[in-house]
């Protein structure tokens, strides 16, 4: 029996999903990868905003942390949403919608404490935004009776 396809909201979450998997562990090696020296990046430079957060001091000595917030924050919900969504599995929509949540929450900490409005966060902000109205928007198509579709 063959699969059915992927409608085109869960085919549009798959891509942003992806999209956001692979991206996050980038920026990880991005973090990961350069020295206070050799900084082509400019990666250190995000470092002294976030020394103001509480624990700042002892958490953003170094790229490490931030990178691995990114890593496990953002990427491993995204990753986990995408490997339901590509399974079928029923709670695959509300990984995404929590792993969207997640990466707007990120984004906001970003745009209003600590850099400021930025193309990056930007666009950032409003990947996580369609995905999160994507994904609850597939959670109440699913909730709705089959003839009424």
């Amino acid at each position: 029996m063959a699969k059915r396809r992927f409608s085109a909201l869960t085919r549009g979450l798959i891509a942003l999903m992806a999209f956001d998997t692979v991206g996050a562990p980038l920026g990880t090696f991005g973090f990961w990868s350069t020295t206070q020296s050799n900084d082509p990046m400019g990666m250190w430079a995000l470092l002294e905003p976030m020394r103001r957060l509480p624990l700042g001091d002892a958490l953003f000595s170094t790229t490490f942390v931030p990178g691995l917030a990114l890593l496990v924050l953002i990427g491993l919900p995204h990753a986990a949403g995408l490997v339901l969504l590509l399974r079928r599995r029923p709670s695959a929509y509300w990984v995404c919608l929590a792993a969207g949540l997640i990466m707007v929450a990120w984004i906001s900490l970003q745009l209003f404490v600590l850099y400021g409005p930025n193309p990056m966060s930007l666009i950032w902000g409003a990947i996580a935004v369609i995905e999160s109205a994507l994904a609850a928007a597939a959670i109440r198509r699913n909730r709705q009776p089959a003839q009424a579709r």
